[in-house]
């Protein structure tokens, strides 16, 4: 699929680049990606459409796990015998009622007086929420897991218009993923590869190549970005939360428009959720681990700290 696409619209970028026929390219794009993600999509309110919410499996999984007493015969729990499923698209604030929903009917089944709250990745996102709506009292200790809770700069710089084509950035990604990956790359190639890279950062090349991104960059920032944010996930609140707080007000005009404009009002409900989030939450993040650690409760933050996440972004 990705190569069809690629095909297809690969000579609307060549024109576009040439000729300045940006508006054809936007339009071929779009109706190539935009099917693609349409069963996923949101409604104008960020609610589930034709049926698309948790799976009726996973939803009585939670039902089953937190009617369940799962203590072993050493008095222990296993951290994922009580793992909670939920739809990552829609509004965290939403989900963390059924979250609180599913911790209290566990303790009353385990008969423990407060649980521990692992968030992975996205998770922590939700984590948070419920925090903001239902403070700490039913929680022992917090785990945020390689979280995006504060912030996911593919999605946040993205949309914030930071994109930043970085050819050091790039060589340090490339030793990054090379040492990670140690037993599987071949030593000889991946001393090629590094030292190839770092001839062209010497040269000059990557300056150039940097120059030629930031030129494309500003095209795409400037009409495909708010196409594609509504057609791939810009209807999903879950996502949304991994927004910065700098750079939240911009990635939502960007995608949406000015305030009263057409595609604004039409995502009315939609804005007022993530602007809620943004109010109760991501504004008040240090606020509410702060409180957990005033509350007595374990704190643990496991993270990747120093490195992009991507060449292509500060």
């Amino acid at each position: 699929m990705p190569g069809k696409v690629a095909r297809v619209i690969f000579p609307h970028f060549i024109n576009a680049v040439l000729f300045g026929k940006w508006e054809e390219y936007y339009d071929a794009f779009e109706a190539e990606v935009a099917p693609i993600f349409a069963a996923g999509a949101l409604d104008e309110n960020g609610n589930p459409t034709n049926g698309s919410d948790i799976s009726t499996a996973s939803y009585n999984l939670n039902i089953e796990n937190m009617n369940t007493d799962k203590v072993d015969e050493d008095g222990e729990y296993w951290l994922y015998d009580y793992t909670f499923w939920y739809d990552w698209r829609r509004d965290p604030l939403e989900t963390a009622d059924l979250l609180h929903e599913y911790i209290t009917t566990l303790k009353k089944t385990t008969g423990v007086e407060k649980v521990a709250l692992v968030g992975k990745c996205l998770g922590g996102s939700f984590v948070l929420a419920y925090l903001s709506k239902y403070g700490y009292n039913d929680i022992r200790s917090l785990a945020f897991d390689a979280t995006v809770g504060n912030g996911n700069e593919k999605f946040s710089e993205t949309y914030g218009g930071k994109i930043l084509f970085d050819g050091e950035a790039f060589e340090r990604s490339l030793i990054d993923d090379m040492y990670y990956n140690a037993d599987t790359t071949d030593k000889y190639l991946a001393d090629f590869i590094l030292a190839t890279v770092d001839l062209l950062n010497e040269s000059g090349v990557c300056k150039v190549t940097a120059e030629l991104v930031d030129f494309v960059y500003k095209k795409l920032y400037e009409g495909l970005t708010p196409r594609l944010g509504m057609a791939v996930y810009g209807t999903w609140p879950g996502y949304w939360s991994t927004a910065t707080v700098e750079d939240y007000p911009t990635a939502k005009k960007l995608v949406f428009g000015e305030e009263g404009s057409e595609n604004y009002v039409k995502y009315k409900g939609l804005i007022e959720k993530l602007d809620r989030y943004d109010r109760e939450v991501r504004q008040r993040i240090p606020e509410i681990l702060l409180g957990a650690k005033a509350a007595g409760v374990n704190v643990g933050i496991l993270a990747k700290y120093g490195y992009q996440m991507m060449p292509l972004i500060e």
